[in-house]
C-alpha cells in the first residue's frame, strides 16, 4: 500500500519573488489564486499559489511580443493591451531592451511606447550594442519573430526562405501568421489543399484534411505526486493522495487550476470526472467543482445536494443557466458537464438532461476550484480522475 500524500504544489521553472507575496492578500480576490498584474513591469505577471498553507508570488514573463493584459488575464498583442507601467513613458524614442525568450526580438520606445521589433536574419539582439551579427553557425539565432519563420533550405550554401506562415501541428488544413493589430491568427487553406511549410502555401491535398484531435487542457488520475498537467500548474492545500485518487476533508480541502481563471471566451467546455462522496446527506448542497471565489457568481459549478447532481453555466447572454440529474443508488458516480453548440448538458452515470445555453461563458476571472466555492459547503469524499477540455471530444 502506498503511503499518504499531503500535497501543496509549488511552481516550477518561475522567479520566486517574497517581496510580492502580499500582492497574493492584498488585492481585490483576496486570498485566491490566480494570475495578476506586475506592479512594475508589463511584460511580466504574478502568479499567485498556494504553498505550506499560505499563499505566495511568482513572476513569470510574457512571451514575445506579449504584454500583460489585465482584462483578458492574459498576456496580449500590444496592439490591445494598454500598460500604465510602460518603461518607455519617460525615456526618448531609440532606447531599447530585450524580450523574453526570444534572440531576435526586442523592444524599442517610440512615442513613449515600448514597441516589439525583430533583428533580421542573420543578427541576435544584444543588451547592449542591439542587433549585431552572429559569428558562427552555434552562435545563429533561429528564433521566429513576430510570425516570421526562418528555414534553411540548403544546408551546403546556406540559402535561406522567409515564410510568413507557419504550420499547425496536427492541423495540415490550416496556417498560423502573425498579422499587427491581431496578432498570431488560425487561418484555413482552400478547400481541398493543405498547408506546405517548404511551399510556403496551401497546396492539393494528398488526402483530405483530418481535424485536430480534441484532448484535454488538463487530465488528472492522482496516481503521483503531479505538480502540472500538460505543462499548466496546480495548486492543492490539505489534499491528500493515496492509492489514485484524491481524498477531499469537507473542510479546508481544495485544488485550484489557474490556467482556467479566462474560460469565459471558450464556446465549448467539457468537464468530466469519477468521484464519491462522504459527505452526510443534506438538502444544502455541497460543491463539486466552481471557478467562484473572487466575490463574483461563477460561471461553471457543479454540485449536489441529497436529491440531484447540479450542472450550472453562466453566459454572456444568460446569467445562470441550471439543469440536473437524479442521484444514483450507487456511490460512485462519473459525472459530466458539456457546454457545447449552445447547449448545457449534465450526465450522471447513464442519466442525462440538458437545457439550451447559448453565448460565451460569462467573464469570470477567477481560478477553477475543485473542492471549493464561497457560497457553498465544501467536498467531502474522493476523486477519482478528472479531464477538462476547451473543445467537445465528440465532435472531433
Amino acid at each position: 500500500m502506498l503511503p499518504a500524500i499531503f500535497l501543496s504544489f509549488a511552481i516550477l521553472y518561475t522567479t520566486h519573488a517574497n517581496s510580492l507575496d502580499e500582492l497574493c492578500t492584498t488585492n481585490k480576490f483576496t486570498k485566491e489564486a490566480g494570475h495578476y498584474k506586475h506592479p512594475t513591469d508589463c511584460d511580466k505577471f504574478v502568479q499567485c499559489h498556494w504553498e505550506l498553507n499560505r499563499l505566495v508570488a511568482d513572476v513569470r514573463p510574457c512571451s514575445f511580443p506579449t504584454l500583460w493584459n489585465t482584462d483578458l488575464l492574459t498576456c496580449g498583442s500590444v496592439d490591445v493591451t494598454t500598460c500604465n507601467n510602460d518603461r518607455c513613458k519617460s525615456l526618448p524614442d531609440g532606447i531599447f531592451f530585450g524580450g523574453h525568450n526570444n534572440c531576435r526580438g526586442f523592444w524599442e520606445c517610440e512615442g513613449g511606447k515600448s514597441q516589439p521589433k525583430c533583428c533580421p536574419l542573420g543578427q541576435r539582439f544584444d543588451k547592449t550594442d542591439g542587433c549585431i551579427d552572429t559569428i558562427n553557425e552555434d552562435d545563429e539565432c533561429k528564433d521566429s519573430c513576430m510570425g516570421i519563420v526562418y528555414e534553411s533550405k540548403n544546408d551546403t550554401t546556406n540559402n535561406t526562405k522567409v515564410c510568413e506562415k507557419e504550420a499547425i501541428p496536427k492541423q495540415p488544413g490550416f496556417y498560423r501568421f502573425f498579422q499587427l493589430g491581431w496578432g498570431f491568427r488560425d487561418l484555413p487553406c482552400p478547400p481541398g489543399t493543405n498547408f506546405d511549410q517548404d511551399a510556403c502555401d496551401c497546396i492539393t491535398a494528398t488526402e483530405p484534411a483530418k481535424k485536430a484531435e480534441c484532448k484535454p487542457e488538463i487530465h488528472l488520475t492522482f496516481t503521483d505526486n503531479q505538480t502540472t498537467s500538460n505543462g499548466h500548474f496546480l495548486d492543492a492545500e490539505n489534499v491528500m493522495i493515496k492509492e489514485g485518487v484524491a481524498e477531499f476533508n469537507g473542510i479546508d480541502s481544495r485544488l485550484s487550476i489557474p490556467r482556467f481563471n479566462n474560460i469565459e471566451h471558450s464556446k465549448s467546455l467539457v468537464i468530466r470526472m469519477t468521484y464519491n462522496s462522504t459527505q452526510e446527506v443534506s438538502q444544502y448542497p455541497q460543491v463539486i467543482l466552481s471557478n467562484s471565489g473572487c466575490g463574483i457568481l461563477p460561471s461553471v459549478r457543479i454540485s449536489e445536494n441529497a436529491d440531484n447532481v447540479m450542472f450550472e453555466v453562466g453566459t454572456t447572454r444568460h446569467f445562470m443557466v441550471s439543469t440536473s440529474v437524479k442521484q444514483p443508488s450507487n456511490v460512485e458516480k462519473t459525472v459530466e458537464l458539456k457546454f457545447a453548440n449552445g447547449v448545457l448538458m449534465g450526465s450522471v452515470n447513464s442519466e442525462t438532461s440538458a437545457i439550451a445555453a447559448d453565448g460565451f461563458l460569462r467573464n469570470v476571472h477567477c481560478t477553477l476550484n475543485i473542492g471549493y466555492d464561497q457560497k457553498l459547503t465544501p467536498f467531502k469524499g474522493v476523486i477519482n480522475e478528472l479531464s477538462v477540455y476547451l473543445c467537445d471530444p465528440e465532435q472531433h
